[in-house]
């Protein structure tokens, strides 16, 4: 591994550091150069994200469900939490605990349309796993707050 030598490159006093948080990468000029591919937070979220899709998905996947309408509620999830990590509701005055909820509900409006010309059975059973884990994203979030701070 070849380390180059920034002092030839950039003088010390023109830029110490430059940081770039919450994106994909943070140098710092001087005594140490760090890289940093993704921010702790948002690590964070894509991990709370799989292990919801995985509570999503493997009810589906015991059930012998295609694995396509597996491999969608999984992906749907992970987005959602990644969504509702990232985002309020001040114009509907809610409190934290309900964006999950509402945003989850929201994102699952569409696979209802699709999933309910053929299985009208799943339409309730999809929409309160989106209420339920759209909660446990919520409280999450919530408790999680403090880490990041």
């Amino acid at each position: 591994m070849k380390v180059m030598d920034f002092g030839s490159i950039m003088d010390d006093s023109f830029l110490q550091s430059l940081k770039v948080y919450g994106f994909i990468l943070t140098i710092e000029f001087g005594s140490s150069i760090e890289v940093r591919l993704l921010h702790p937070e948002t690590v964070f979220t894509i991990a709370v994200g799989i292990v919801i899709g995985i509570v999503d998905a493997v009810p589906m996947l015991v059930k012998k469900m295609d694995e396509a309408d597996c491999l969608s509620a999984f992906i749907q999830y992970v987005v959602a939490t990644f969504i509702i990590f990232n985002t309020t509701l001040p114009q509907l005055n809610v409190s934290y605990v309900f964006v999950g909820p509402i945003v989850s509900f929201l994102m699952a409006l569409p696979i209802v349309i699709i999933v309910g010309k053929k299985e009208k059975k799943a339409v309730p059973i999809i929409l309160a796993n989106a209420i339920v884990l759209g909660f446990a994203i919520s409280v999450i979030k919530h408790l999680s707050a403090p880490l990041f701070m």
